[in-house]
């Protein structure tokens, strides 16, 4: 199967899916983080299905796709705030260090997470302050962040684990 062949049955995607497996090879990415695959938005669904494909065929020998090929190691997925789930996490990242960074990066996107929602009680930055307090208590610090796997995690040995 050709890239061209492959393009033509995912036309929408054309563009970023090149961007994609370029980059991976280019920048020869280990780690990418995807929304978690399972989602109320279906942008962020394909958004995923997206990443997924381009790491996929950025490591295919046998294609006219430009470049070495390379597999990016690893993707794990963060949780959008839509879900109306409660995540089973393959492992949560300590960002109590992080938290009031990320918190003014949010309300940096005012248009996108408070224009329209100014009678939320709690307010939405409090909302996910509340989370990031809940999965830091479930590691032993102040906030947390989830991710999900779908392939199994390794370790070197047990010093990395909080």
């Amino acid at each position: 199967m050709t890239f061209k062949h492959f393009f033509s049955t995912f036309k929408s995607f054309n563009y970023f899916f090149c961007f994609f497996c370029l980059q991976f090879k280019l920048f020869t990415i280990s780690w990418i983080f995807a929304p978690f695959w399972i989602d109320a938005h279906p942008d962020h669904t394909a958004a995923t299905e997206l990443v997924e494909a381009s790491r996929f065929w950025s490591k295919l020998t046998k294609t006219d796709l430009p470049g070495t090929p390379y597999h990016p190691e690893r993707i794990f997925y963060y949780y959008c705030i839509h879900l109306k789930q409660i995540p089973q996490p393959a492992w949560i990242m300590d960002i109590s260090s992080t938290w009031k960074k990320k918190a003014q990066a949010i309300t940096a996107y005012h248009s996108q997470f408070f224009e329209g929602k100014e009678n939320m009680d709690p307010p939405l930055v409090e909302r996910w302050r509340e989370e990031a307090a809940t999965w830091g208590k479930a590691i032993g610090v102040h906030y947390g962040e989830p991710f999900a796997s779908k392939e199994p995690l390794g370790l070197r040995d047990l010093t990395g684990l909080i």
